[in-house]
């Protein structure tokens, strides 16, 4: 029984010893500290970029035109006293002959009012007043000049240029014609700054850009929703304004008005509504700048990133030495260190076990992918590779994942650009006014690494208009 006893207790003995051995002589597994996985970004960051926004004013000189002869009456100048104007025993009544007619010339309306006169005048005869009523027709002309005050005011001044006689006046005497012209003159000097007053008025009301200006101040403030795919939304932060003078273009009045402000674009979510700013007062500018700018992102998930790096690498081995020792990466998996992305890769061969690699993402606009550069072994990884495999620490592995790590987000940043460009072509804002963008140029900016994805953000530049109807 003793005898039996000792045989099992030496035999479990041999194979414990023979476990150990077996297990001695296996090269034991490589295990550095992992590098602590945590995030900065809750979600992407977008930078405030600066921005402006146009506004092309052009008004037709011919909607100017039939707005004045719709407000001018028909009658414009009545006189009925013969004792005004140092007794001059005229009586007069002007009338709009025909429309009023307008041209522009740089920042100077030309304005030809055609008129029609009646005139009685009282001329003594052998001592006694006789009145003759007589007829006639001219033009008379006035220049108006405009300008914007800072507070948005238009301010017109109209100034009297003189008239043109189509029928000169005179009345009969005893079967001779006498001119009445200098009589007549005097009065029309007169009252030609009157009829320049009601052009002034009429010019002003039919130039009053602040109303429209206003609503659109207070509309750019409002989020825009550029894309139901990704829930994206233009917030736009106007800072100030100003506009070129006044000029005519052809038979129209044109002037371009630059917002300048913050734009943002905010991904996932509304922006929460602003107290709206006021306008600020105007800045005349002989130039209107129209660089326009905002920010697209491209998004690919920790999952899908991981496979994607997984079916680049997993399976692929690297030697080392001249081929005396290889390794083959056995499995792949990626995470977030603040802005640098670990990638936790499993190996076998001359070393088992694991290695962490970091880098700091980037978006790569040739190969429209996400890609790493400053690629290298977590500092506990090499610590330790210097120790049990200097042959690993030295480049090759990092080289060889770095050239070979790219996730691809062409496509889908292909597809925002194209959304966002659908977005900006006639995009009504509310009824009368739109928006009308390009977007011609796209420059690379960060990349963000969040607890769900990495997500690469692009500048988009261009130009962005509203059109207000009407103007």
């Amino acid at each position: 029984m003793d005898h039996t006893l000792r045989v099992i207790i030496w035999g479990l003995a041999i194979v414990v010893l023979l476990a150990f051995l077996v297990w001695s002589c296996q090269p034991s597994r490589f295990e550095p500290k992992k590098p602590e996985e945590k995030y900065s970004d809750s979600q992407a960051s977008i930078p405030k970029l600066v921005s402006v926004v146009n506004i092309p004013i052009e008004i037709s000189v011919a909607e100017i035109q039939h707005q004045i002869n719709t407000q001018v009456q028909s009658l414009i100048y009545e006189d009925n006293s013969l004792e005004d104007n140092d007794n001059d025993n005229l009586l007069m009544k002007v009338w709009k002959r025909e429309n009023i007619q307008v041209e522009v010339t740089n920042d100077e309306f030309l304005i030809t009012v055609p008129l029609k006169v009646w005139a009685k005048k009282g001329v003594n005869v052998l001592g006694m007043t006789r009145f003759q009523e007589t007829t006639f027709s001219l033009n008379a002309r006035f220049i108006t000049r405009i300008g914007v005050k800072s507070d948005w005011r238009l301010v017109t001044s109209t100034d009297a240029d003189g008239y043109d006689w189509i029928e000169k006046p005179y009345i009969k005497i005893a079967f001779i014609e006498v001119p009445i012209t200098g009589i007549v003159s005097r009065v029309l000097d007169q009252e030609q700054q009157k009829i320049a007053t009601q052009l002034d008025d009429q010019l002003a009301q039919q130039l009053d850009l602040k109303p429209f200006l206003q609503k659109v101040w207070q509309l750019m403030q409002q989020p825009v929703h550029l894309s139901q795919q990704y829930d994206a939304w233009l917030q736009v932060t106007p800072l100030e304004i100003w506009m070129t003078p006044l000029k005519a273009q052809g038979q129209a009045v044109q002037a371009r008005i630059g917002i300048k402000g913050h734009t943002e674009t905010i991904i996932g979510h509304k922006p929460a509504a602003k107290a709206l700013s006021p306008m600020p007062d105007l800045r005349i500018s002989e130039q209107a700048a129209d660089d326009f700018q905002l920010g697209l992102t491209g998004e690919i998930s920790h999952s899908s990133a991981t496979q994607i790096a997984a079916s680049e690498l997993v399976g692929k081995t690297f030697e080392f030495q001249n081929g005396s020792r290889k390794v083959t990466i056995t499995s792949i998996d990626l995470y977030g260190n603040n802005s640098n992305l670990v990638i936790k890769t499993g190996i076998s061969g001359s070393l088992n076990g694991t290695v962490y690699l970091v880098g700091k993402p980037f978006f790569n606009p040739k190969t429209q992918s996400i890609e790493l550069r400053n690629m290298d072994f977590s500092l506990d990884t090499k610590d330790r590779l210097l120790k049990v495999a200097n042959w690993m620490a030295h480049g090759t592995l990092v080289k060889k994942m770095q050239e070979n790590l790219q996730l691809p987000l062409g496509p889908q940043l292909e597809l925002a650009r194209q959304n966002l460009k659908a977005q900006l072509v006639n995009k009504q804002l509310i009824k009368g006014i739109s928006l009308n963008g390009t977007l011609d140029e796209f420059t690379p900016g960060d990349v963000f690494i969040t607890p769900q994805s990495i997500i690469a953000v692009v500048t988009a530049k261009g130009k962005l208009d509203i059109k207000i109807n009407g103007l």
